[in-house]
């Protein structure tokens, strides 16, 4: 593809540009989403980096809330999880094609 980009008067931004970004597109989008998860998950880091209770991450406050709030009452620790959850399922939805183009792309070999 460099080489035929080279005889179309392309150079290395061009080639980039219109090549290799697109081609590239379903693995960006599905480091984004791992990276997203993985940072929206994030509790012990975030527990000792931040002091003040204004910064801690969702995820603390969902496990104060079910040691402390609703320690018996499983529906309310249910409904707390489900609200989550809901922006990772949000970008899930918009990435949802290029994540799965970009999962299945590493599986098969050859």
């Amino acid at each position: 593809m460099w080489d035929a980009a080279r005889i179309d008067g392309a150079g290395h931004l061009r080639f980039l540009l219109w090549i290799v970004i697109p081609l590239s597109r379903a693995p960006i989008m599905t480091i984004i989403t791992f990276g997203f998860i993985g940072s929206w998950n994030a509790l012990l880091w975030p527990l000792l980096v931040v002091n003040s209770d204004d910064w801690r991450p969702v995820a603390f406050g969902l496990t104060k809330f079910v040691q402390t709030d609703a320690s018996d009452e499983f529906h309310l620790q249910m409904a707390a999880s489900v609200i989550m959850i809901l922006p990772i399922l949000v970008l899930y939805f918009f990435t949802q094609k290029q994540f799965t183009k970009g999962v299945f792309a590493g599986s098969f070999k050859g």
